[in-house]
């Protein structure tokens, strides 16, 4: 990878050519010359930011322009979906500085510029935390045991997803001490079947990082991601043919918050998947392209589970309403409805007739809707009936029947916790909060996951990732009824 990294914080001295808009000149539209602006450019608390400058000429960076700068250090940055901040002039005895603040949201910088109509063939990035999880050890450990400059085989798995392929590869790092690795790590590759533009790759990226994140029950995300357009064939190709070519570097804006003591690795004792072994690669493949072939469908479940997993050690009323809307957004867990759909409108029909006869004709429109809704299955029996499927794909070691009264809790309490703090409850119902958020979120989960086509022992694995553990060891066994009774009982 030529990944160029920017150190937080730093300025850099830059230029930068603004177009500016045409001049109506005697009923003529007559172009105008672009501008050369002096400022700064630093990705300042995870933010790309641009600090513009000009001398005695008044500028406007207007909404969403791309914008282009080259850099002391002779990088070009090209600059997208920006939105002007401050901006305004000081003044002096004979002359006038006028200013402007922007921001990015997504910038790339490179060598080259990247022009709009530029599109993305391949990916490349790394996912900290997750070295475990993608150490496929029959390659790595040969990459390890073998001396630097021999020819040993690093490609670990080549998944077909829709609309491209995924390759796990791994890079080596030495020292002057020792002809053998000092350090192997996997970096991930995309590459697409067709061009893609700069949102849709990134969402591309974002789907395998999410992938992993409901691998490990850890919020990740993607680090030294570089686009190219080249495919992976046509990149290979230019360095056999001696060239170097241009990548990429790629920045989001991103919340830094406060520093973290984080593990250098994610554990895998509860992951559903990782590499490890031939038979768990092959898992692993199964179960991530089922993923992208699913991916538009489950937009709105992993996306949940991204901020339920972003919330681990908040106990409050939004990450009980977030496990909520998880189970929601999952497809497949709507209610059914008890009767059929002529028996439904049968009977709506007879009782409009009857509306209409005693003059209530305003509200034979809503007279169906009251009986969809009444021959919809009660949450207590959906949650049942989920439950059940969830014990066939699991086992009874992983799921309890009292998991589905637990989630009819949380739907019960969202409504309560919704219009008031939870300090105010009592020990009883705070404790019935707590354990009825941690097992929505179990059950969400174990939703999330019941189609993927894991392995038998990933499916046993499951039973102790971070958000069904929390289930399994404090909750399961003891219905709310009787972790209430209990509960005064010991009062």
């Amino acid at each position: 990878m030529n990944y160029i990294r920017i150190e937080p914080n730093k300025s850099f001295y830059g230029e930068v050519e603004l177009e500016q808009p045409s001049m109506v000149v005697d009923g003529q539209e007559v172009a105008q010359p672009s501008m050369t602006i002096g400022g700064t450019f630093a990705i300042a608390d995870g933010v790309p930011r641009l600090n513009l400058v000009k001398f005695d000429q008044h500028f406007h960076v207007s909404d969403g322009v791309p914008l282009t700068m080259r850099t002391e250090e002779n990088w070009v940055v090209s600059l997208f979906d920006t939105v002007p901040l401050r901006t305004g002039r000081r003044g002096g005895p004979v002359s006038l500085t006028y200013y402007q603040h922007v921001i990015s949201n997504l910038t790339l910088v490179s060598w080259e510029q990247w022009k709009p109509e530029y599109r993305v063939r391949r990916a490349t990035f790394r996912v900290p935390l997750a070295d475990y999880i993608l150490r496929h050890w029959p390659t790595y450990q040969q990459l390890a045991d073998s001396k630097l400059g021999h020819h040993v085989a690093r490609e670990a798995i080549v998944a077909p997803i829709a609309g491209g392929t995924v390759r796990i590869h791994y890079s080596l790092s030495g020292s002057g001490d020792s002809d053998y690795p000092k350090e192997v790590w996997p970096l991930i590759e995309m590459e697409f079947d067709t061009g893609l533009d700069l949102n849709e790759a990134g969402h591309s990226v974002l789907t395998f990082v999410r992938f992993l994140s409901a691998v490990s029950s850890v919020v990740l995300e993607a680090s030294e991601l570089q686009f190219s357009q080249l495919t992976h064939a046509e990149y290979n190709q230019a360095h056999i043919d001696g060239h170097m070519p241009i990548e990429y570097s790629v920045y989001y804006q991103r919340e830094v918050g406060p520093s973290k003591a984080d593990p250098e690795h994610i554990r895998t004792w509860g992951a559903f998947a990782f590499l490890n072994d031939d038979a768990e690669r092959d898992a692993f493949v199964a179960c991530l392209t089922a993923w992208f072939g699913r991916s538009d469908d489950y937009e709105g479940a992993t996306l949940t589970m991204m901020e339920a997993m972003s919330l681990k050690g908040q106990i409050n009323p939004t990450r009980l309403i977030n496990a909520t809307k998880w189970i929601e957004a999952t497809p497949g867990v709507k209610p059914k409805s008890a009767m059929k759909d002529l028996d439904i409108t049968a009977l709506s029909s007879l009782l409009a007739r009857n509306a209409i006869k005693l003059g209530y004709s305003n509200i034979r429109g809503r007279i169906a809707n009251c009986f969809k809704q009444i021959a919809s299955e009660a949450n207590s029996a959906r949650f049942i009936r989920l439950v059940a499927e969830l014990k066939l794909v699991y086992g009874e070691k992983v799921v309890g029947d009292d998991l589905a009264s637990w989630v009819a809790e949380a739907f019960t309490v969202r409504g309560s916790v919704a219009h008031g703090p939870i300090i105010r409850q009592t020990e009883l119902q705070y404790q019935i909060f707590v354990r009825a958020t941690y097992a929505a979120e179990c059950f969400a989960y174990l939703l999330l996951l019941r189609d993927l086509p894991m392995s038998d022992e990933g499916r046993i694995r499951v039973g102790s990732a971070a958000m069904v553990e929390k289930y399994g060891h404090g909750i399961r066994g003891q219905s709310p009824v009787d972790f209430k009774k209990a509960f005064k009982a010991a009062e």
